[in-house]
């Protein structure tokens, strides 16, 4: 996704506050699930083409999201995914991908800025 057509910061609805209340003591469904759900609906309409989720499993259903995906591949490195892949060294051609989606991961990677390069590489230029 270009820079240019993604609006940074989304804005919080005003019934989020109770919804969050609500959703932790029924489901146990933390506030960070919550605005992050809100946003990758809010962004689901860019998810077209080859999409690849970076450390994700295929129980959490992030896919559900990228209606107008024609393709959508879950990887990481341990657990239930569709594809094994390194995030800091991608076996992805470079400009292939159309979107990426990555949820929780940064925190675990050794060296970030390196997997964003990365990222970059594999991501087509209208990605």
């Amino acid at each position: 996704m270009s820079a240019d057509k993604v609006k940074i910061g989304f804005r919080v609805k005003p019934n989020s506050r109770l919804r969050a209340f609500i959703d932790y003591l029924f489901i146990r469904r933390t506030p960070s699930c919550i605005l992050c759900d809100d946003s990758l609906v809010q962004l689901s309409p860019m998810l077209r083409g080859t999409v690849i989720e970076l450390g994700g499993y295929k129980k959490l259903k992030y896919s559900t999201f990228a209606t107008h995906a024609e393709k959508y591949v879950v990887t990481n490195i341990s657990g239930d995914y569709d594809e094994f892949v390194d995030i800091l060294n991608m076996k992805y051609v470079d400009n292939s991908v159309d979107s990426f989606v990555c949820v929780n991961v940064f925190e675990h990677i050794p060296d970030p800025w390196k997997a964003i390069h990365e990222i970059y590489r594999c991501l087509k230029p209208s990605g």
